[in-house]
C-alpha cells in the first residue's frame, strides 16, 4: 500500500510539473489565415503533415472524420496484437483469460479517446496518467510480460488517438513480430490438448492438484485448469510432446493412489 501511494504521488508530482513547463514555455504565435476566407469561400492552410508515410493529406478528411480513422486503426492495431497466433495458443479454459484479447483491443482504443483529448486540450494531459495508473494498479495479469503488452496496446491507441497513424502501424508490426520471436515453439514439437475427467464429487478441487502435479512431473505443462462443481468435472488444459500419446497421459493422470477416479476421460485436441 504504501509503495502504490508513494507511486501516485510521484505520477501527480510529474504532472504537476510537465503542466507548469507547458504553460512556462513560449506558445508559437498563430499563423495568420485569409481575411477574407469566408467571403471567398477558400479555406485557410492545414497546418498538419500528411499522413500514412506522406501518402495521404490530411485534409483528405474532415477533422472529425480523422478521428473516427484513428479509432478504426486502434481496434484493428490492438486486435492484431491481442488476437496474435501464439498468444492465442496461450489463452485458458478459463473465461477471464479468454478476455484478455478483447480487453487489448478496448484499451487501444481508450488510449485513442484519451489522447485524441488531449490533442484538443492539452491541460486535460492528466488523464494520462490516470490512464497509466488505472493500468497498472486496476489490471491483475498471470505475468509482467501480460501486463507490458496492455501497455504497449495502450500506447499504441496514443499514437492513433494523436494521428501518428505511421508510428502506429510501424510499432505494432515491431511488438507483433517480437512477440513470434519470443513466444515460438521449437520446431513443431509440442501439441495443444484438452482433457476433461468427468464423474468426480466434491474431492474434485483436490483431485485437480494431483493431477496438475504428476502431468507436471511427466514433462507436461499445464496451461490452464478448471473445476465445475455442478458436474463433477476437471478440465486441464496442457501442452505435450507430439510423441506422447493420450493413453500414456491416462496412465499418468491414473497412477498411484487417487483421491477418487473419474467415471470417464474425453480428449479434445487443438484449441
Amino acid at each position: 500500500m504504501r509503495s502504490k501511494r508513494i507511486s501516485l504521488a510521484l505520477a501527480a508530482a510529474l504532472a504537476l510539473g510537465g503542466s507548469g513547463l507547458w504553460a512556462a514555455a513560449p506558445k508559437p504565435k498563430a499563423r495568420a489565415g485569409n481575411p477574407m476566407a469566408a467571403v471567398g469561400g477558400d479555406q485557410q492552410l492545414q497546418l498538419e503533415e500528411p499522413f500514412f508515410w506522406g501518402l495521404v493529406p490530411a485534409d483528405a478528411l474532415p477533422k472529425y472524420a480523422w478521428g473516427a480513422v484513428g479509432l478504426a486503426i486502434a481496434a484493428v492495431l490492438g486486435a492484431a496484437i491481442g488476437y496474435h497466433p501464439l498468444r492465442v495458443r496461450s489463452i485458458g479454459v478459463k473465461k477471464e483469460e479468454a478476455e484478455v484479447p478483447k480487453a487489448l483491443v478496448l484499451i487501444a482504443v481508450a488510449g485513442a479517446v484519451i489522447c485524441g483529448l488531449v490533442a484538443l486540450q492539452p491541460v486535460m494531459a492528466f488523464a494520462l496518467f490516470g490512464f497509466g495508473s488505472f493500468i497498472r494498479f486496476r489490471t491483475q495479469m498471470k505475468s509482467p510480460k501480460e501486463t507490458v503488452v496492455i501497455f504497449i496496446c495502450g500506447g499504441i491507441g496514443c499514437l492513433c488517438g494523436l494521428r501518428a497513424f505511421d508510428l502506429a502501424i510501424m510499432s505494432t508490426v515491431f511488438v507483433w513480430g517480437l512477440i513470434w520471436v519470443l513466444d515460438r515453439r521449437m520446431g513443431g514439437t509440442i501439441e495443444r490438448l484438452t482433457v476433461v475427467l468427468k464423474g468426480f464429487g466434491p474431492e474434485c478441487q483436490i483431485a485437480v492438484k494431483s493431477f496438475k502435479e504428476k502431468l507436471e512431473e511427466a514433462g507436461v505443462q499445464v496451461v490452464s485448469s478448471k473445476v465445475s462443481l455442478k458436474k463433477g468435472n476437471v478440465t486441464i488444459l496442457m501442452d505435450k510432446n507430439v510423441n506422447m500419446t493420450t493413453e500414456e497421459l491416462e496412465e499418468i493422470l491414473l497412477a498411484g493412489d487417487l483421491v477418487a477416479r473419474p467415471k470417464s476421460i474425453e480428449w479434445i485436441r487443438g484449441e
